[in-house]
């Protein structure tokens, strides 16, 4: 004991003479005593560690840290770490602080600040040089370190560790805490995953990735992170990198696993910003991963995978969304048809799910449900909305249909009380009525010839659709439910009803 400070040395043997005196009577000095004694007595960290892992397995920790124990323990985990003063004994002196954290119970802010104090001013050695319990607590202190050279050995030592996922996981958790984004993270992350090329045996190359793959999709599943921009060309390198290599002769189900796993990151990129879904860019990985595995291996992936169906189910309600937007996307709708075996199932698919969206433009419906072809005679009746004939005869049509009530009544009321006192007003009310049914049999016939007619819906409450209505109102954000203040006009294009002139609506309380 002749390494310890006379002042550390004074207060743990102050400490065994109190344990001492409440053990009076017994037969054998108490074990916490002799644990103490045996902590003052460590030559190393490693022997410290030793130790207190005994007392873990005995169930005594807690004793032994209770009042001034666990200060005392820090203590003499400072001094060994200057003592030894190398990169081995810093790696060891955060297993060893990590263990004690562990177990400190409301105390956890004592250790923490221990870790800073000793915090290295140099890189560590790999974790693989602790034992299983040390890789993890280590990492685990890692978290409290804020160094020069941390993303860099985070980086490294996420590929580095073969079977270590607990610690895997804790490194990956640093990675998305330092990086701005997730995407500037996998992007940082692809060179350190050139390491997996030292490993010669393309089997054992592919276990590490998909235990890399799994490890970063429970981090991103466990919390809320900054997905970044371009998140899904990150996504795309950073798997291509795990699949690096020659892969002609392994085991096919590691290289679906990866592949599922980068689906499921896909949809958790979605999850946490749901506006990417509607972005083609965001799929990238997919056309990725289709190239990596070539086209046998893609059509039996396609059978086989877990993810698949959710990806695309995500990408079918993206296509509704911009439909319902009038908006088309030939390279969202390729992406689709990449996960199917055959395009008549993707249709079929697509015709399912846009079945109760009546509100869609019928020729932005029909290009999604034909997967982006669109048939001659589409193309024949394809109407550019502006300034028209057709619109001015809607318009025509609306004003006469609005004021032939008004008219009527000239004519069956007021002409007749006229015709009392005023006979030649009564004439000129009677004339000018007649003249006005004429104007309004011409306007119908018209609009009959031009296959225009009136939505009937002024005065009905329905649900706003922009595309479909103009609202009457500066205010747009949260409005649901509308008035029909005054109709449209729609033109039947061969079988194809577009709305030439959209009612008016006002929202709706």
């Amino acid at each position: 004991m002749s390494g310890l400070p006379l002042n550390s040395l004074v207060v743990l043997r102050s400490i065994e003479m109190g344990i001492e005196m409440s053990a009076q009577g017994k037969n054998e000095i108490d074990p916490v005593i002799q644990q103490l004694r045996a902590i003052a007595d460590a030559s190393s960290l490693v022997e410290l560690d030793k130790l207190l892992t005994q007392s873990m397995a005995q169930l005594q920790i807690q004793a032994l840290l209770k009042d001034e124990g666990l200060s005392k323990v820090l203590a003499r985990v400072e001094e060994l770490s200057q003592a030894e003063d190398d990169e081995a004994a810093s790696l060891q002196a955060l297993a060893v602080l990590g263990r004690l954290a562990a177990v400190a119970r409301g105390r956890e802010g004592a250790v923490n600040r221990t870790v800073v104090a000793l915090s290295p001013d140099h890189d560590l050695p790999s974790l693989e040089g602790l034992d299983s319990d040390g890789k993890a607590y280590a990492a685990q202190c890692l978290l409290q370190l804020d160094t020069y050279w941390l993303n860099d050995y985070a980086l490294r030592e996420s590929v580095v560790l073969d079977t270590a996922e607990k610690p895997r996981k804790l490194l990956i958790e640093l990675l998305l805490k330092r990086f701005a984004s997730v995407a500037e993270a996998w992007a940082a992350h692809v060179e350190a995953l050139e390491q997996l090329e030292e490993i010669s045996n393309p089997e054992s190359r592919l276990r590490r990735a998909r235990r890399i793959s799994g490890a970063w999709l429970e981090v991103l599943r466990s919390g809320s992170f900054e997905p970044g921009g371009q998140s899904g060309a990150a996504l795309s390198e950073w798997v291509a990198a795990l699949l690096q290599g020659d892969n002609k002769d392994v085991d096919e189900s590691l290289l679906f696993s990866i592949v599922d796993d980068a689906f499921d990151l896909l949809l958790r990129l979605i999850e946490l910003r749901f506006s990417h879904a509607m972005l083609s860019d965001t799929y990238q990985v997919i056309g990725r991963a289709r190239s990596l595995l070539g086209r046998a291996r893609w059509i039996q992936f396609l059978s086989h995978s877990r993810s698949r169906e959710a990806v695309n189910l995500c990408l079918r309600e993206s296509a509704l969304v911009l439909a319902r937007q009038g908006k088309t996307d030939k390279a969202l709708m390729d992406v689709m048809q990449s996960l199917y075996l055959s395009k008549a199932q993707m249709m079929k698919d697509l015709t399912r799910h846009f079945e109760k969206a009546q509100e869609l433009d019928p020729d932005v419906r029909q290009w999604w449900v034909n997967a982006g072809v669109v048939t001659g005679s589409s193309r024949a009746v394809v109407h550019k909305v502006g300034i028209s004939e057709d619109q001015m005869i809607g318009e025509l049509l609306i004003e006469v249909l609005n004021t032939q009530p008004f008219m009527e009544a000239l004519r069956d009321s007021v002409a007749p009380l006229l015709e009392i006192n005023d006979p030649i007003s009564a004439e000129k009310v009677t004339g000018a009525a007649a003249g006005y049914a004429d104007i309004a049999r011409n306007a119908l016939m018209l609009a009959r010839m031009r296959r225009l007619s009136k939505t009937a819906l002024k005065g009905e409450v329905v649900e706003f659709n922009p595309l479909q209505h103009e609202l009457l109102s500066d205010v747009r954000q949260g409005v649901r439910s509308v008035k029909v203040v005054r109709d449209g006009i729609q033109k039947d294009f061969g079988g194809s009803i577009k709305m030439l002139i959209k009612p008016r609506v006002e929202p709706h309380n």
